[in-house]
């Protein structure tokens, strides 16, 4: 695996602080992979923006005919959607042959439509800098089309002041209209300096769809270490949710390590949108982040006679092809230790279905036991009779 060129996005107050291991970051750095989602994962801008055709995302089309919006509901509609039916009082078929829904508002605009200009669209299908030129234009009476067929073309603004947000600058403050609005709706604009609207921005998330979610906020170690969980836990089933990844990204806002927190304890905080669903996903990320630090120190997770099952990478059984996370495997109900150390070399080895290796356990404790009461301690010693009494 090859190592990632990371780009870190600035974060103002959130500045990337250390758990004082660099050694701990230099190994996520080398163990994110930099070929992951491809398409999908932008490392410039810590994003991601799910393939709305895989079914590795929980995202897709709206099912309403020319609505251009994501939904979470397979074969489903969007909220806009929804609530214009609802209205509406319609069955699906008389929307989907007459649908009213309110006004899509895209999440990256389009580009103005005077040749070559890279400006957003802004109204009459021209950007912002065009449209007030025209208004200028039209006191010579000369045809809009006219005027958009010979303007010269501007070059795309500066992105937006908030980490990892795509639209160019409204303002003077540095801001797209988006985030400017907001931050008109917070503050007295007139009253506010330079430096307040920069930590202003650091600590806002771009604006997002149903199927996107953005590290571009978190501290450069919990970046790294969420990013390297996200990738292990994406190998396996269940499909990438990115609005659950949205509800644990707002809960770590300010934290410097994952590891140091109790990371259920603190995604838990958050009230009624930690479901089920963001609890598995939860609960996933500590296991995958326990088991990273278990492998930059060097941990042996099948040292001793008792394993965390999350460690071993082991299905629950044939039916189930995700990892087993609970529990432990003990095999400390063998008494004699070469039979146990043959036990776990056979688990090593074998690689089982955790039922099967729960059921080896036991069958070697009946074996175990069997041995006990005859007073063969000894394997050198044993014969076929030593058999025959553990089958018996």
């Amino acid at each position: 695996m090859s190592t990632p060129a990371l780009h870190l996005v600035p974060t103002g107050d959130l500045q990337p602080r250390t758990n004082g291991d660099t050694g701990w970051r230099e190994w996520l750095v080398a163990h994110v992979d930099s070929g992951w989602r491809s398409g999908e994962w932008d490392q410039d801008f810590w994003r991601f923006t799910g393939d709305l055709d895989s079914p590795r995302t929980v995202a897709w089309r709206c099912r309403t005919p020319s609505c251009p919006a994501v939904t979470r509901r397979h074969h489903g509609r969007c909220d806009t959607c929804r609530r214009a039916q609802a209205r509406a009082g319609l069955c699906d078929e008389d929307f989907d042959r007459e649908p009213t829904r309110g006004p899509f508002y895209p999440l990256v605009k389009d580009i103005c439509s005077v040749p070559s200009c890279a400006s957003e669209l802004h109204v009459k299908g021209v950007c912002r800098r065009h449209y007030r030129a025209w208004k200028k234009e039209r006191v010579h009476g000369r045809p809009f089309e006219h005027f958009v067929a010979h303007a010269e073309p501007f070059a795309r603004l500066e992105p937006c002041l908030v980490a990892g947000c795509l639209r160019e600058r409204h303002s003077g403050r540095g801001l797209c209209k988006f985030h400017n609005d907001r931050f008109r709706r917070q503050h007295h604009v007139g009253l506010v300096s330079e430096s307040e609207v920069v930590a202003w921005a650091n600590g806002q998330a771009p604006r997002l769809g149903p199927h996107q979610f953005s590290l571009a906020t978190l501290a450069e170690m919990v970046r790294l270490e969420l990013l390297y969980c996200l990738q292990r836990r994406d190998e396996s089933p269940p499909p990438l949710d990115p609005r659950q990844v949205r509800i644990v990204v707002a809960r770590l806002a300010g934290a410097a390590s994952v590891r140091d927190l109790d990371l259920e304890a603190v995604c838990a905080s958050g009230g009624m949108q930690y479901n089920a669903t963001t609890k598995g996903l939860v609960r996933d990320l500590g296991r995958h982040l326990e088991r990273a630090w278990n492998l930059y120190i060097e941990a042996d997770p099948y040292e001793g006679d008792c394993w965390e099952v999350a460690s071993c990478d082991l299905q629950p059984n044939g039916s189930r092809r995700y990892l087993a996370t609970e529990g432990v495997i003990d095999f400390r109900p063998i008494n004699q230790a070469w039979l146990r150390e043959v036990a776990k070399r056979w688990a090593q080895d074998v690689r089982p279905y955790l039922h099967t290796l729960r059921q080896a356990i036991k069958a070697c404790a009946v074996a175990s036991r069997a041995l006990t009461a005859a007073g063969r301690s000894d394997p050198s010693e044993l014969n076929a009779g030593d058999f025959t009494r553990v089958v018996d």
